[in-house]
């Protein structure tokens, strides 16, 4: 049986011997981008609003919920005094002072800006750009944490790029691309930094894309990394990341514009960190039709009437760690599956195909509907304890082995340890029926299994022709849930189990399973610490306080 294989000091070029000391209480901020359409103007769109942002406040990650601390908005309000009310609509649903700042207007009269808790977070500076040539002036803003250090600083800029699909959109979107990276060009090397806002981008096929990655811009959604060109409009494989048009009355949900990107800054296991499994594009549960209104989905948010009276875009949001005692991890640690299996209707696919090919397949697909299943061995490994309490980033590896039938399309990720979800492989699992992740396995997601990640399962270039056997869908999954899945492994059959479901009924995602004879099986790998100077961050609890109010 294949173990848990450490390699000592894997050399990784931002990989340094030094630690820091940093505040040694971990907290959070919820930061979130919306395009507003101008709103406020009216009591009836401040209602709207805090009903809004109360709901994003009462999201639960991590089985936590948290008020959202800043909010980066395009199309904001063009009277001045309008942000006056968005401050009062904060302070009114989370307490608190909440303070506004907004660009110059730009010629239509719309601003970009932010609006912050200043209990909880320092405005160290402020700029709106305006001589760039940008259709619409971005702002930026660097912030510290209240109680922070220079480490947990961030730089922060909402953009909203020019809108359009004639050539001359595409040539102004490219230019304010590249203007993107002298902004950065003026912050120090390192900072981290959150680009944020309305893009108006069909894809990352788009030319202005590897001009956001010579900024160091970094996707966040596991596309990996979105360094591989996609196309993102009308694409089944991008369901659950779109945020526009709620209101159907322009093409309908099908459209990512609204993005949530970083820079390196983010990932040098360093300070002020992003929260993968974190990402939402909130009142988008993926069950709404393509090129359809966000209503027609299985009620995604409480408050979808508020969504689509305030704007035809999806408010982002994720959370943020920060003033957590950490120091830099210096080596990398590779397992292999230990098992793998296609699940059916009538259970596990058996004989070589079941684990040779690794199907996930969803209801569309008639009797090859299927889920997959991912067991690793931890026992017997030595010093696993200390791995899974000091893993700072942990991603799953799948290689890509495209059949004929394969179609691109959203998949998620759960997390368990197999003994503490009682799920055993065997012909009572089963695939279930369903468009999304909730009701493809009712049976296994309602014993204990955490969501790990969503992902889009792209198998083709947006030309359509196959990507290569053997391309590899790097995600990264959820920190806790994987080191609290590893940690309860050690106290049952020293095993934990990855799920992978469809997200929708045409998802046809294949790939290599452990038995294939031409590419390895799924894959984890993650980095970790081995000081002794290192102190475990506190795994958050599901029965930790929900908040406010």
């Amino acid at each position: 049986m294949k173990k848990l294989r450490v390699l000592s000091l894997l050399i990784v070029s931002w990989i340094v011997c030094s630690f820091l000391s940093i505040p040694s209480v971990a907290q959070t901020l919820r930061i979130a981008t919306y395009n507003l359409q101008d709103k406020p103007v009216n009591a009836n769109h401040d209602a709207d609003i805090q009903a809004i942002i109360g709901a994003i406040g009462d999201y639960q990650v991590d089985g936590v919920a948290r008020n959202v601390d800043l909010m980066a908005f395009q199309e904001g309000p063009e009277s001045t005094g309008a942000y006056n009310f968005l401050e009062i609509d904060f302070e009114i649903e989370f307490g608190g002072n909440f303070e506004a700042i907004f660009a110059t207007a730009d010629p239509a009269g719309d601003r970009t800006g932010f609006v912050y808790n200043a209990d909880k977070l320092v405005l160290l500076d402020s700029s709106s750009i305006d001589n760039l040539g940008f259709t619409h002036r971005p702002l930026l803003a660097t912030f510290r944490p209240v109680g922070g250090e220079t480490v947990d600083e961030f730089s922060i800029l909402t953009l909203h790029l020019k809108a359009g699909s004639t050539t001359n959109d595409f040539d102004q979107r490219e230019t304010e691309a590249m203007r993107i990276g002298d902004i950065v060009d003026t912050l120090p090397t390192g900072r981290p930094m959150i680009f944020l806002g309305d893009f108006n981008m069909k894809g990352s096929d788009e030319a202005a894309w590897p001009q956001l990655v010579a900024a160091g811009v970094r996707d966040t959604i596991n596309a990996p990394l979105g360094l591989r060109a996609a196309k993102w409009n009308n694409s089944i494989a991008f369901h659950p990341f779109h945020s526009q048009d709620t209101t159907g009355l322009n093409g309908g949900m099908d459209d990512r514009f609204d993005l949530f990107l970083l820079n390196s800054g983010f990932m040098d296991q360093r300070g002020i960190e992003f929260n993968p499994a974190s990402l939402t594009t909130f009142g988008n549960n993926g069950t709404h039709a393509l090129n359809s209104n966000i209503m027609t989905g299985s009620g995604a948010s409480s408050v979808q009437d508020s969504l689509v009276a305030i704007s035809d875009h999806l408010p982002v949001f994720a959370d943020f760690d920060w003033g957590v005692v950490r120091s830099i991890p210096d080596t990398m640690m590779m397992d292999e599956a230990a098992n793998n299996y296609t699940v059916r209707q009538t259970g596990p696919v058996t004989g070589g195909n079941g684990t040779s090919l690794f199907q996930v397949e969803g209801s569309s697909n008639g009797n090859f509907s299927s889920f997959g299943v991912i067991d690793f061995d931890m026992s017997g490994v030595l010093a696993v304890e200390t791995i899974a309490s000091r893993i700072e980033e942990i991603s799953l590896g799948l290689l890509q082995d495209n059949e004929s039938f394969t179609r691109d399309g959203p998949v998620s990720v759960y997390v368990t340890s197999a003994a503490a979800a009682g799920v055993t492989i065997n012909s009572s699992i089963q695939f279930q029926s369903g468009n999304n992740r909730i009701d493809c396995v009712p049976a296994i997601l309602s014993n204990g299994a955490e969501l790990a990640a969503t992902y889009p399962a792209v198998h083709h270039s947006p030309t359509g022709s196959d990507l290569p056997d053997g391309t590899n869908d790097e995600v990264v999954l959820n920190r806790d849930a994987i080191r609290t899945a590893m940690l309860n492994a050690l106290n049952n059959d020293g095993s934990f189990r990855l799920i992978v479901v469809p997200d929708h009924a045409s998802t046809t995602a294949t790939y290599a399973g452990n038995t294939n004879g031409s590419f390895s099986g799924p894959t984890i790998t993650g980095l970790y610490d081995t000081s002794n100077s290192h102190r475990d961050y506190q795994i958050k609890s599901k029965r930790e306080a929900v908040r406010r109010r």
